[in-house]
């Protein structure tokens, strides 16, 4: 009782796949009817007014990541990544998650390291569009689902095909089902469809502050209720790429 008293709890979802399914598809089993793998809801103790780094330390430690530096913390919305929460930053009380809030933690792959980034790449989130529409304010908007990820791309850009495909890769998609998805850039307030493959796509600045890039959408079916509103980033999108 006396440790609870003493301390903020920290609610966080571990996501050791980053937002992706490990699953490998077959012809019974399609992205949308499969579930993250080994996905859990932690509760942390960290002693009142600790910064995250407290958190990140304990989760590196519970999971056996070989140096915190290589946990990071994602702030989602509304099935979007709104932001990472940066170690220094403090804990603020009450803060768990609900249908359209968490705080995820995931390891940082080895590609997706400083170090491995440098100045030729970029990190983008990536986030599920589904298929319907809302009114929102009085026009329709984009409805979003699922797990955002963060992806890595090449500065100076890729060809939206080299893209798919690797995208397609990293989520296990069988190349019949992808076929079916549709590339776009998301911007704060729009959704811009990408149909010739053969176009270059780089990362598109929206601000002059941080790194606030346009993210990538991909456009499929989805049998969960499409609830969640269009992503509306409040602060520019901040991926850290100075962490030692």
């Amino acid at each position: 009782v006396e440790e609870f008293e003493s301390a903020d709890e920290v609610r966080i979802i571990w996501s050791p796949h980053g937002g992706c399914l490990l699953a490998k598809p077959d012809s019974s089993t399609t992205f949308q009817d499969r579930d993250p793998l080994l996905s859990e809801v932690i509760s942390i103790l960290v002693p009142y007014n600790s910064t995250y780094a407290c958190a990140v330390e304990k989760i590196a430690e519970r999971y056996r990541i070989p140096s915190p530096s290589r946990v990071r913390l994602l702030e989602i919305r509304n099935a979007g990544i709104a932001r990472e929460i940066l170690p220094t930053e403090h804990v603020r009380r009450n803060v768990g998650f609900d249908d359209d809030h968490e705080i995820r933690a995931e390891p940082i792959p080895d590609d997706q390291t400083p170090e491995a980034l440098g100045d030729e790449h970029q990190l983008i989130p990536v986030s599920h569009v589904s298929k319907e529409k809302q009114w929102l304010r009085g026009s329709l908007g984009h409805l979003y689902f699922g797990t955002p990820f963060l992806f890595r791309v090449r500065v100076a850009g890729e060809k939206v095909s080299t893209l798919r495909e690797r995208l397609r890769q990293k989520m296990n998609v069988s190349e019949e089902e992808f076929k079916t998805w549709r590339f776009a850039t998301l911007y704060r307030t729009k959704v811009e469809y990408v149909e010739d493959d053969d176009q270059l796509w780089t990362p598109v600045k929206q601000s002059l502050v941080g790194n606030d890039y346009a993210s990538i959408g991909l456009e499929h079916k989805s049998n969960a209720q499409a609830k969640r509103s269009a992503v509306v980033h409040s602060k520019p999108l901040m991926i850290r790429t100075d962490a030692k």
